[in-house]
């Protein structure tokens, strides 16, 4: 049976801590992201127009990623970015 040293457990207690502090800072980063993101959509206007000329067109994406005719992925990779 493995003895452990006290040595060892403090390293492993130290390299849990360091891998714990890491993905702390990644969901940071990803939260300020997602925040600048979502600040620039807040600050644009909704164009009502634009989604009254495509409304038919709304509907069927919506109707088609309901019934699993398309998934969301392939619908939007499929958009032109921009």
């Amino acid at each position: 049976m493995p003895t452990f040293t006290s040595i060892d457990l403090d390293q492993q207690a130290a390299a849990v801590q360091l891998v714990v502090d890491q993905v702390e800072q990644m969901e940071r980063l990803a939260d300020a992201s997602i925040l600048r993101h979502l600040n620039d959509i807040a600050r644009r206007r909704i164009n009502t127009n634009l989604i009254t000329r495509n409304w038919d067109d709304l509907l069927r994406v919506a109707g088609s990623l309901k019934l699993g005719v398309v998934n969301a992925h392939d619908f939007g990779s499929s958009l032109p970015l921009g």
